[in-house]
C-alpha cells in the first residue's frame, strides 16, 4: 500500500525554521488533512510528534477546510490567541480557514503560484530557507 511505504520530504527550510521557533520559545503546531496513516507515518519519519507542539488532524474536528474549526482547535491547544498566530499554508481551502480564524496568512507557493496566492495572504513566500524568527517579527509588526 502506498500510505504506508511513502517517503516524505519536508518543503525546503521548514524543519530548521520550526526548529528556529522552538529555540526563541514559540510553540508551534501541525494542522493537517492528511489521514491518520499519513500522519503516523510522518511523524515516524520526520519526528513530527517531538517537533510541534500540537498536532491537528481530521480525527480531531468536525468540520474540514475551509472550515476555520482546525485552526481554532490549534489555538485552543496551544493556549493562545488567534491575533497572535500565523498560518503558514499552501492550499486554496487551507488559506481561506486560516483568514476566517482570524489569523494571519502566509502563503506557501509550493501548490499554486504566487499570483494565485498573493491576494489571499499578507505575504507568499517559495520555502523557508531564508525565513527566520527576525523576519518574522519584521513581517508581524509590519501588519
Amino acid at each position: 500500500m502506498f500510505e504506508e511505504s511513502v517517503q516524505f520530504s519536508d518543503v525546503l527550510g521548514a524543519i530548521d525554521f520550526v526548529k528556529e521557533l522552538k529555540l526563541h520559545n514559540i510553540r508551534v503546531g501541525l494542522v493537517t488533512s492528511v489521514t491518520e496513516l499519513k500522519l503516523n507515518r510522518a511523524c515516524q519519519q520526520m519526528q513530527f510528534d517531538t517537533l510541534f507542539d500540537v498536532i491537528i488532524s481530521p480525527k480531531d474536528i468536525q468540520n474540514g477546510r475551509p472550515a476555520s474549526d482546525c485552526f481554532l482547535l490549534g489555538v485552543k491547544r496551544l493556549s493562545c490567541e488567534t491575533r497572535n498566530c500565523i498560518v503558514f499554508e499552501d492550499s486554496l481551502a487551507g488559506i481561506t480557514a486560516g483568514n476566517a480564524a482570524g489569523m494571519s496568512v502566509i502563503g506557501l507557493a509550493t501548490t499554486h503560484t504566487e499570483e494565485i496566492l498573493m491576494d489571499k495572504c499578507i505575504i507568499v513566500i517559495s520555502d523557508f530557507r531564508q525565513i527566520t524568527v527576525n523576519w518574522l517579527k519584521t513581517i508581524i509588526s509590519n501588519i
